[in-house]
């Protein structure tokens, strides 16, 4: 079984946060400072919460189900590969 660090290492890296700043500074190219700031610090808040409620929940919730690591690991796998599907073979 893997190690919490370990899970968490995997989706840091999955979920690539430092790929998204470039995205961000081209979409609010024309904002203010301030704006900029505000949306970048809700967008942290809610990505926190949102791991926080995973990671505080979603052990009670596997065990509860019996959902195996396995489970989780080829759901996980077939949701990122879905993605790269559709970043290569876009459908518009």
């Amino acid at each position: 079984m893997e190690t919490e660090e370990f899970i968490f290492t995997i989706f840091f890296l999955t979920l690539g946060p430092i790929k998204i700043i470039p995205a961000f500074a081209n979409l609010t190219q024309a904002m203010e400072l301030k704006f900029k700031r505000e949306l970048a610090i809700k967008g942290i808040a809610i990505a926190t919460a949102i791991c926080l409620y995973v990671f505080l929940l979603g052990r009670n919730l596997v065990d509860k189900y019996h959902i195996s690591l396995e489970a989780i690991e080829i759901a996980g796998g077939l949701v990122l590969l879905i993605s790269a599907l559709n970043g290569i073979f876009p459908t518009s």
